[in-house]
């Protein structure tokens, strides 16, 4: 494929990246606006994690794809316990702790899809050096790279981050992926699948306990039309991801 071409794609994808991004930044949401949004982040974060990274972890390194899961979700998990602690002790500490839980829910949100923001990269850089494979791998990739900015952030603003932090995050998830398409084009050819399932491992026991401790609360504590809204939100969030793996 043609240099001006791969820059061209690459140029697109981090646009593509950064203007999911920012949708839930463009106006002052009401709270129960954010947990609708949260709820279709939470899907696609789930879909991402159980029909993305979970099948590779475990196909790279079989049990020890699945002992990396584990490992990163106990160590989330207890990470998050203090602040489901403090969280529960009532009064305004309740408030100031639900923020902090969401705080360490955005920091985590933001390691784990940035390196699966790299492996994306590094996927799409050996796929550009095939002229027959270039074009359909970017576009797999595209398809899901607004809605992780999106998800993203979304959990960090309801943890409280400061836009323009916000922004300089989303500036550097949406280079994530085309800088290591560049890495992969000049220096690599493949990448040792234990590396790929450990480290993909690890990341999805991490997202999976932030999602299943922090993201999905927010689906569990509406009712009525809230609620209905919010579990909407979230199959359509893993709708998305399934219609990526399955379809494209």
């Amino acid at each position: 494929m043609p240099v001006g071409q791969i820059a061209f794609l690459l140029v697109l994808m981090v646009a593509g990246t950064f203007l999911g991004g920012l949708v839930p930044l463009v106006r002052s949401w009401s709270r129960e606006s954010l947990s609708v949004l949260l709820s279709f982040g939470s899907g696609v974060l789930l879909g991402v994690i159980f029909l993305q990274m979970i099948p590779v972890a475990v196909e790279s390194m079989g049990a020890w794809g699945g002992a990396a899961i584990l490992g990163g979700f106990i160590a989330t998990s207890l990470l998050e316990s203090g602040l489901h602690a403090h969280r529960h002790s009532g009064g305004h500490d309740e408030e100031e702790g639900e923020e902090a839980a969401l705080r360490l829910a955005g920091t985590a949100v933001t390691v784990g899809l940035g390196l699966h923001a790299v492996l994306d990269g590094l996927v799409l850089g050996t796929g550009l050096t095939l002229a027959e494979l270039g074009a359909p791998v970017f576009l797999a990739i595209l398809i899901h790279k607004g809605p992780d900015a999106f998800a993203l952030s979304t959990v960090l603003r309801l943890g409280g981050r400061p836009v323009k932090r916000i922004l300089v995050v989303q500036g550097l998830f949406s280079l994530a992926t085309p800088v290591a398409a560049v890495v992969a084009l000049l220096l690599l050819r493949s990448v040792p699948a234990s590396v790929v399932g450990v480290a993909l491992g690890g990341a999805s026991g991490t997202l999976l306990a932030v999602a299943s401790e922090d993201l999905l609360p927010e689906v569990h504590r509406r009712g009525g039309l809230s609620f209905a809204a919010s579990a909407a939100a979230l199959l359509g969030g893993v709708g998305l991801v399934a219609v990526y793996v399955f379809l494209v």
